[in-house]
């Protein structure tokens, strides 16, 4: 009898507990909805659809990814800085800019021989390392509408999917999470995959 007061005594408490609970969650949700723009980051302001100087989309070929593409480099890495910034996220954000010398335009003229690419994570990436040769898929940064000062001019399109590295003649993709899109090219040597970016690329 004891044991069964007790628990008619709690059951208030807890349906009070359940109560702010959901409503905490219905905030949650209705301001990550009514934010769009913090829900994809600090260097995200998508006026009028446009992608300020990151993209974070998901193509599912690399004729899309070509097609999305303003520019096509190869190019080797010869430099690399990062900075790591709070934003008010949960932890800080880290940035890793690469400074790129362009060997061979394979879509666009850029008019520069050296370059600067964003990364964003860049722990231990091999595209973003100096002496590594790249070719990367790229669109240039839209300074006017970044919500903060951004470091560097190019990002590649669609994150890991726009950067391939060459290592030892050969094509290595980036980016393991999108490999159903790219493992067909792992391995392929590099003038047989330029020749493919030639072909998909308008």
């Amino acid at each position: 009898m004891v044991k069964r007061a007790l628990v008619w005594k709690a059951f208030p408490l807890l349906m009070v507990a359940l109560a702010v609970a959901s409503v905490a969650v219905a905030a949650l949700v209705l301001a990550q909805k009514s934010s769009p723009a913090r829900a994809l980051g600090p260097w995200i302001r998508p006026p009028e659809g446009q992608v300020a100087a990151v993209d974070f989309d998901i193509a599912p070929d690399l004729r899309t990814v070509a097609n999305r593409a303003t520019y096509i480099i190869r190019g080797t890495v010869v430099k690399q800085a990062s900075t790591t910034r709070d934003y008010g996220l949960r932890a800080p954000v880290r940035k890793v800019v690469s400074t790129v010398r362009v060997e061979e335009s394979l879509k666009g003229q850029l008019g520069a021989e050296h370059i600067t690419v964003g990364h964003f994570g860049g722990y231990e990436d091999p595209a973003a390392t100096p002496g590594s040769q790249v070719v990367l898929f790229l669109r240039q940064v839209n300074h006017t509408v970044a919500r903060t000062p951004v470091p560097y001019d190019y990002f590649t399109v669609n994150g890991p999917q726009g950067k391939f590295l060459v290592f030892q003649g050969h094509i290595s993709p980036m980016g393991p999470e999108y490999a159903e899109t790219t493992v067909q090219y792992r391995g392929m040597p590099e003038q047989d995959f330029v020749r493919e970016v030639r072909r998909l690329a308008p």
